[in-house]
């Protein structure tokens, strides 16, 4: 018969969580060091809960898992998992374009930084085409989070047009959709709501514009995901209530190239030049009313569900 593990990983109901089941005496005397380690607090099972007696049990974020089993395997604990965990594409993947130099530098710095960090660069400059060469590179089951359905089909058309993935590979998550595949493009609404299904399936998570994330809903995404690589995208990573700084936690440490701004894009051709103009309108007096209370509507839905205005 063979030995139980150490430590036995499962689902905890929670979406946000996974529980370390400490099931071996050595384990158990370890659990405090291991939970010190990793910032955690231990508890101990009630006796509704407990089925093998008082073992103690670990609730670890589902992103910190990965960095949970590499501290109990050097601690001597062996591990196993009550789930399964999918991270390798049951297909390859073809890139059908050539990253500029600039590209190429943020892509090698995301592989420096462990396969994760939040890319900035200007509207228009190839962070979608950046993502999509990176799935390529770890050839990993993806999530895709977007914040609209407009971006939620042009991600769909880019996937399957130029990583050469069959439409039916493809899962939506929005619009009406509900649809799992190894590469899965999901409004941030629609994978928070169906996060039990998400957090061990995918090895990679790309977040475009990614400055959603750090609200306090949006954050469980990245929190329970398992997915070891990650990549943010954005222009503006920058929040007013400052919880940008949040990124490096969910996503991986900010990623920038000199020259690679606006002005500096522009010159080198790889963006079109523009002027911004800002034009003000005069709303007639019943106009005006009708803009205030839906203004208002706006801004009460935003402060209850904790949003910001940027």
């Amino acid at each position: 018969m063979a030995k139980e593990a150490d430590v036995v990983a499962s689902l905890a109901r929670d979406p946000v969580f996974i529980k370390l089941l400490m099931t071996s005496r050595k384990a158990q005397k370890l659990a405090t060091e291991v939970s010190f380690l990793l910032g955690l607090q231990s508890e101990k099972r009630g006796r509704k809960e407990a089925h093998r007696g008082e073992e103690d049990v670990l609730r670890v974020p589902g992103y910190r898992f990965w960095k949970a089993s590499k501290i109990l395997v050097e601690k001597g604990l062996s591990i196993s998992t009550e789930f399964v965990i999918e991270r390798s594409l049951p297909f390859d993947v073809d890139f059908k374009l050539e990253l500029r130099p600039y590209q190429e530098e943020l892509l090698k710095q995301w592989r420096e930084h462990g396969f994760r960090g939040v890319v900035k660069l200007p509207t228009g400059a190839g962070k979608t085409m950046l993502a999509l060469a990176a799935v390529r590179e770890v050839r990993a089951t993806t999530l895709i989070l977007v914040p609209t359905l407009t971006l939620l089909e042009q991600w769909k058309q880019r996937v399957a047009s130029l990583l050469s993935v069959p439409g039916g590979k493809i899962g939506v998550l929005g619009g009406g959709e509900d649809s799992m595949g190894p590469i899965t493009i999901a409004t941030y609404q629609s994978a928070l709501l169906k996060l039990h299904r998400l957090r061990t399936r995918f090895g990679f998570l790309i977040a475009d514009e990614a400055h959603h994330l750090p609200s306090p809903e949006f954050a469980k995404i990245p929190l329970a995901l398992l997915s070891p690589y990650r990549m943010g995208l954005t222009a503006t990573p920058e929040r007013a209530d400052d919880q940008h700084v949040r990124l490096s936690e969910l996503l991986g440490p900010p990623l920038e190239v000199k020259g690679a701004g606006i002005a500096s894009l522009q010159t080198s051709g790889y963006l079109a030049a523009h002027r911004l103009e800002r034009v003000e309108v005069e709303l007639l007096p019943e106009e005006q009313e009708r803009y205030d209370v839906a203004m208002s509507i706006y801004t009460q839905y935003l402060r209850k569900h904790r949003g910001v205005l940027r």
